[in-house]
């Protein structure tokens, strides 16, 4: 009898020996598991059954820190498609293994008294044998820096900028050193307030769960796509007669069109009778093809490809447009204003616009597609360093609204731009080209994927 797809693979993941890891087999309730395992990370293929359909997850756990920064699953229908994300899976655990330390950056104003006590840490961590590599940078070089950190401590000088550091980095650990380890160079309290800070006692969730209840929706999907500064996360929510039903997430190094077929594959294998589905995704969505030039998509049909793959209506939104609308919902008080979306040090920015509370996008859907003004401005040709700073996405920031405030003037501008935390200085910045009585409030959105799905499922339920 010929073997099945999983079997196949079955077979191909156990031959797979390589140096760097160890193999071995287990299973439990969720199904049949093959890990490949480091000092550092344990990297795991499950294979189970759904509603008779093959289904593979791929997931990477941190020994050290618990983090997940590798987890996708997709039906288990195509051999050689299930190999090259192993492949890409098992790079990822490699990668992770290279790097045999937790990084903590430490910061204070200039960096020199961080510097001191950096070298004691240095010194102590090798001769107790501890898996910590430490840095010290000053307060104006830390977003350029922090994103390659695990943990991030801020000295007690400046630790009144911890919400500030904290927004900006997201699910990173960000602590404030206490005076009294500080001061006496305390290397065994750093190391308690590490290990504390480490997300072990803080997981991956997993998934993200939105609201219970969503009218008019029945047996609906919506997927949104969400580029982060070190990785990205496509997350899906089913709603089935109004209310959620079921909620997922993946993370990967990559986004292709693909891993939106694996995440539906998932999804469909789990819900056969979905009827609807909404994608929210960056890029440029005209008459049914998406551009988004980063990972390299140009002008793919998309809208029909995945309607007939799936047998029902699947709708692609762009993300700042459906982020605007989200917060729409959320704020009805505001009726003109305009959803400023840029990804922690992103290459480009995008704005949901707000007129009279509808959503304009324009004929060809480039409404608010900053890219082609960053080509335009001052910016355009330092953006990769830049993006890399708060001065830097401050300058980038105003450059790309004195555009939008000058030919829309709204009321209002919602900022969602992880490194941009003080309102006052962009206001500020924006007042050396705008007169300040021009300008609009400036509002500071307290979160991006929520509002991803809120609009995109308002869209949906409008269409």
């Amino acid at each position: 009898m010929e073997k099945t797809i999983g079997e196949q693979f079955r077979c191909y993941l156990l031959k797979q020996e390589d140096s760097s890891y160890t193999i071995r087999e287990g299973s439990d309730e969720e199904g049949s598991h093959i890990f490949f395992e480091t000092q550092e990370a344990s990297a795991s293929v499950t294979m189970h059954t759904i509603n008779g359909t093959e289904i593979c997850e791929l997931r990477i756990v941190s020994t050290k820190t618990g983090r997940t920064p590798f987890y996708l699953h997709f039906e288990l229908n195509d051999l050689s498609h299930a190999i090259d994300l192993f492949h890409e899976m098992i790079a990822s655990l490699k990668k992770l293994s290279e790097t045999r330390t937790v990084h903590v950056l430490l910061c204070c104003t200039s960096g020199i008294t961080t510097s001191y006590f950096t070298a004691r840490l240095k010194d102590a961590a090798r001769m107790m044998e501890l898996p910590y590599a430490f840095d010290a940078v000053s307060y104006d070089r830390l977003f350029q820096k922090g994103a390659g950190a695990d943990v991030i401590l801020l000295a007690p000088q400046i630790s009144w900028r911890l919400k500030q550091v904290q927004e900006a980095f997201g699910d990173k650990p960000v602590a404030a050193i206490p005076v009294s380890v500080f001061a006496a160079y305390d290397v065994n309290g750093m190391f308690r307030l590490i290990e504390a800070s480490l997300p072990a006692a803080h997981p991956d969730p997993g998934a993200l769960q939105g609201d219970e209840e969503w009218h008019g929706l029945h047996h609906a999907l919506c997927v949104c796509v969400l580029i982060e500064s070190h990785a990205v996360r496509i997350a899906w929510r089913l709603y089935e007669n109004g209310r959620l039903a079921d909620f997922g997430q993946t993370r990967k190094d990559l986004y292709r069109l693909r891993d939106l077929e694996d995440m539906l594959d998932f999804a469909t294998a789990r819900h056969p009778d979905i009827a609807r589905v909404m994608v929210v995704t960056p890029g440029i969505i005209d008459q049914g093809h998406l551009t988004f030039r980063q990972p390299g998509i140009y002008n793919e049909e998309v809208s029909c490809r995945f309607s007939s793959r799936y047998q029902c209506e699947v709708l692609f939104l762009n993300d700042a447009n459906a982020m605007a609308l989200g917060y729409h919902y959320r704020h009805p008080s505001l009726h003109d204003f305009c959803f400023y979306f840029q990804p922690m040090a992103g290459r480009s920015a995008g704005v949901g616009i707000i007129v009279h509370d509808h959503l304009m996008t324009g004929i060809h859907n480039i409404a608010g597609e900053m890219q082609f003004v960053i080509r335009t401005t001052h910016c355009g040709s330092q953006m990769e360093s830049l993006a890399r700073t708060v001065s830097g996405n401050l300058e980038i920031a105003s450059e790309m609204l004195v555009n939008v405030i000058a030919c829309v003037d709204p009321e209002a501008v919602v900022i969602a731009a992880g490194m941009i935390t003080d309102l006052a200085a962009l206001k500020q910045q924006l007042s050396t080209y705008i007169p300040a009585q021009y300008l609009p409030r400036l509002i500071k959105a307290d979160g991006s994927l929520n509002y991803m799905f809120d609009g995109g499922l308002l869209y949906l339920r409008c269409r």
